[in-house]
């Protein structure tokens, strides 16, 4: 089965307000999210928001969607992720693979979606897309790498796996998966048409 894990605790201190609240194509920015990682082959999905983030938890449960709580955002995006992953921890196959998406790529398309979660298979146990020759978002883990996470730094981060794992490395011409919404003018930017 196909999970997906995404990190929307984040302070968004540059934007003042909710990444995954602000409007988004005719949705959220989370809504939009989740619908690329429906279509791209996603059959669970679970966010992880900062405790006390009312509005996101409202809209997760109207979405069905799973939420956890980081009640210590502040330690960063790894931190997230290890809630989530603890979470989803007692529902993985052997065969499953957890996608790692962060809510600040609304952009990503769902084709490069089901690519990544197509190779994961193939590399056994982890694979990251690439644009323009460098890594890019999203990450997937089979449950074999689920075991890394505990063992990573929290102050450099999940970059660390590529330290830890041999990670398979897909091509996609997506900018998207680079795309990422820190500012209003990255928001402005990734809004415009196209």
């Amino acid at each position: 089965m196909n999970h997906a894990l995404i990190p929307a605790a984040g302070r968004s201190s540059r934007l003042g307000r909710s990444k995954a609240l602000l409007p988004f194509g005719g949705k959220t920015v989370l809504e939009a999210l989740l619908d690329t990682l429906d279509r791209g082959g996603v059959q669970r999905l679970r966010v992880v928001a900062a405790a006390g983030d009312a509005p996101l938890a409202a809209l997760c449960k109207s979405k069905g969607i799973g939420l956890e709580l980081n009640r210590r955002p502040e330690r960063g995006m790894l931190s997230s992720i290890r809630v989530g992953v603890e979470a989803l921890a007692p529902d993985l196959g052997d065969d499953d693979v957890v996608l790692i998406c962060p809510v600040d790529y609304p952009s990503i398309r769902w084709r490069t979606i089901s690519s990544i979660l197509a190779a994961v298979p193939a590399a056994a146990s982890a694979a990251v897309v690439t644009f323009d020759g460098r890594r890019a978002h999203p990450l997937a883990l089979a449950k074999s790498a689920m075991a890394d996470l505990e063992r990573l730094d929290l102050e450099v981060g999940l970059r660390q796996i590529y330290e830890r794992r041999e990670v398979l490395e897909v091509a996609v011409d997506d900018p998207g998966t680079r795309a990422d919404l820190d500012t209003w003018a990255d928001y402005a930017a990734l809004s415009r048409p196209r």
